[in-house]
């Protein structure tokens, strides 16, 4: 491959590493907000898959069991999503939202991104010279 390819290349493992390391911190926060397994068991099932066009990444994809979003949002049967629902939730003693997902995404996606554009950067540095 080209010059130019070796950049793209060095991509798939950057992506890798992050999509692994960012299921292990989501099934660590499912832990830290205490969200205990009344319909299976939401770390165990966590899982990212990432799709390729010619080889190179373009986009990650995490899967996890449907109750996943309810608990993030803290609704379900009778606990319906919106800013009243959650204020009267707390004084009937309903459901509250344990956000688990999102805060990750929050911290993680930034770190790609970064890690993404340093290794363009390093890549780019090496092709640029004064003749």
């Amino acid at each position: 491959m080209s010059n130019r390819g070796s950049a793209l290349e060095n991509i798939d493992p950057i992506v890798k590493r992050w999509s692994a390391k960012t299921r292990n911190i989501l099934r660590g926060s499912v832990s830290a907000a205490g969200i205990r397994n009344h319909s299976g068991d939401l770390q165990k099932y966590i899982r990212y898959s990432i799709s390729r066009d010619f080889g190179i990444p373009w986009k990650i994809g995490f899967q996890f069991p449907r109750h996943g979003v309810f608990v993030e949002k803290g609704v379900g049967r009778g606990h319906p999503i919106g800013r009243v629902a959650q204020a009267t939730a707390a004084a009937k003693g309903r459901r509250n939202p344990k956000p688990w997902f999102n805060p990750v995404m929050e911290v993680t996606v930034p770190e790609l991104a970064n890690d993404l554009n340093l290794n363009i950067a390093d890549e780019a540095m090496k092709h640029v010279s004064i003749k």
